[in-house]
């Protein structure tokens, strides 16, 4: 299972259409709609891409092979954007 976790400079605050990341190392603010935070906050919490896959398509009725590309596709941008790191064993 591929788990991942937030870097120290990575902030995270919560809105009322999503979330806002901010990476200090660079100064990048990064918006999240709703499923990305949903997304952002398994993460960070310790699910991993198969258990976001599947409460995603338990919350939205859709086939898993279409949301678990676009998890692991969200995740990947947000592994180069240093918004996360990993993979990482859990804990």
């Amino acid at each position: 299972m591929n788990h991942f976790a937030v870097p120290a400079n990575v902030r995270y605050a919560a809105t009322t259409d999503g979330a806002v990341l901010l990476q200090l190392r660079t100064g990048q603010l990064y918006g999240l709609n709703p499923t990305a935070n949903a997304v952002f906050t398994a993460v960070r919490d310790g699910s991993s891409i198969e258990q976001i896959t599947l409460d995603l398509v338990a919350r939205y009725g859709q086939n898993r092979d279409r949301i678990e590309p676009d998890v692991r596709s969200l995740i990947a941008s947000m592994l180069s954007k240093r918004l996360l790191y990993g993979p990482v064993r859990p804990a």
